[in-house]
């Protein structure tokens, strides 16, 4: 009981800094088309799901459709704290999801709004029409790095 407690807490803490830190870096890899690395918002769903907006004809959504592995990193400077998410990405089809993840991303660009006006980076660009994806995950890895010498780094890794 004690270690499903402990492994429970871990996956909470996983997800409480994933919701914490909605901007990360998804790469996507395709043979033909190259890698493409693109910093993004996301939110993480309670099932460690990733979801996402970019637009149908940029680089990373056409690896997507072509080779669905794809990995998400986020990392927070001030909590000495990096997570990453290896997976499958995909499109997301389910209509009233993607009126879900709008209202996610809204929050999330609200959330970082400051005096100043501020355009998502993938509003900015002419790549098509908007599309939802989805990350699942296959594999976690979080790692929280000592910041004083009698701290101890963590590191959990998590299979899906």
């Amino acid at each position: 009981m004690k270690a499903l407690l402990s492994e429970y807490k871990k996956k909470e803490e996983v997800l409480n800094f994933l919701r914490k830190h909605s901007l990360g870096i998804l790469v996507t890899n395709d043979a033909a088309a190259g890698t493409a690395i693109t910093p993004l918002y996301f939110y993480t769903g309670d099932d460690f799901t990733i979801y996402f907006l970019t637009k149908d004809k940029t680089r990373k959504f056409q690896n997507i459709l072509r080779f669905s592995h794809t990995s998400l990193c986020t990392y927070s400077e001030e909590e000495k704290t990096v997570i990453e998410v290896d997976g499958t990405a995909q499109p997301l089809n389910d209509t009233i999801m993607l009126l879900q993840v709008i209202e996610w991303f809204e929050l999330i660009v609200k959330s970082r709004n400051t005096d100043s006006v501020f355009s998502p980076p993938i509003s900015q660009l002419d790549a098509g029409n908007y599309v939802g994806c989805t990350l699942k995950p296959k594999k976690i890895t979080f790692r929280k790095f000592a910041t004083e010498r009698a701290e101890e780094p963590k590191e959990y890794i998590f299979n899906f």
